[in-house]
């Protein structure tokens, strides 16, 4: 892991802000969401030096690129986003209540995706996607 400071220019800093607004995303679940220490949250938004790492893991996170340009689209990412939780949801559950054991095809478990992938983005569950 690579733990050299660079400095994080304005247009990067501003770059990734708006793209979190955009995103949905607040900083106190960037943390969270991008695997990293809430110190390089804090540095992000204060100093003019971060590691490469914490802006290579955020602009990932963010689909920007590490100089900022878009990469995948807001809407895109959080598609992404929904099919990953729905899938650990689903899988949750599924573990917890042995649905296999019961019968249920795979064309019900994708449908069970589906459906929580909706929730994430539209639904109920749509203030809990970057959570």
């Amino acid at each position: 892991m690579n733990k050299s400071k660079i400095r994080i220019t304005p247009s990067l800093k501003y770059k990734i802000l708006r793209r979190l607004n955009k995103v949905g995303i607040d900083l106190e679940n960037l943390d969270k969401v991008a695997h990293i220490d809430k110190k390089d949250v804090i540095r992000l938004l204060n100093a003019n030096f971060t590691s490469r790492d914490f802006i290579e893991k955020t602009t990932q996170i963010l689909g920007l690129s590490s100089y900022g340009k878009e990469i995948k689209s807001v809407k895109q990412l959080r598609k992404d986003r929904a099919r990953s939780k729905a899938i650990r949801v689903v899988s949750m559950v599924q573990d917890t209540s042995s649905l296999e054991e019961q019968g249920l095809e795979s064309m019900a478990i994708k449908r069970m995706i589906v459906r929580t992938e909706k929730e994430f983005l539209k639904g109920t569950y749509s203030s809990r996607l970057w959570r």
